[in-house]
């Protein structure tokens, strides 16, 4: 989950996420003196060229920029990395950093079904 604008203003960590997603925010107006500094507040930063060409697009709800195959999902509100879908048993979003959750549930959920199959095989019915 990458978190909303003014929660990395107010940890401190926009860097860090900027370093996690690979965008790199350009320096705008940063060496004219009395010009403001770039603001996402103000609306959606600049994308190069290439930046675009690699998939990168701007998040009007978390105001922030996405990086390729992270998408908004509308259940949980918030941006997801490599997000694969929300799934409603666990309310939750499948994507970067909890596939192993995922799969997990789901062994979980199945291994009543093999335990059933096996006694029957076990006891003869």
């Amino acid at each position: 989950i990458l978190p909303r604008q003014p929660l990395q203003r107010l940890l401190n960590i926009e860097e860090a996420v900027q370093h996690a997603t690979g965008y790199e925010r350009p320096d705008v107006n940063s060496e004219i003196p009395g010009e403001p500094v770039l603001d996402f507040d103000a609306g959606p930063p600049p994308l190069s060229e290439e930046q675009r060409i690699q998939g990168y697009k701007w998040c009007q709800t978390c105001r922030i920029i996405r990086p390729p195959r992270t998408t908004h999902c509308s259940d949980c509100n918030c941006c997801i990395m490599r997000y694969d879908h929300h799934c409603p048993f666990v309310n939750n979003c499948v994507g970067q950093r909890n596939y192993h959750f995922f799969f997990g549930i789901l062994g979980v959920c199945r291994l009543p079904g093999y335990c059933s199959r096996l006694r029957d095989r076990l006891v003869g019915g």
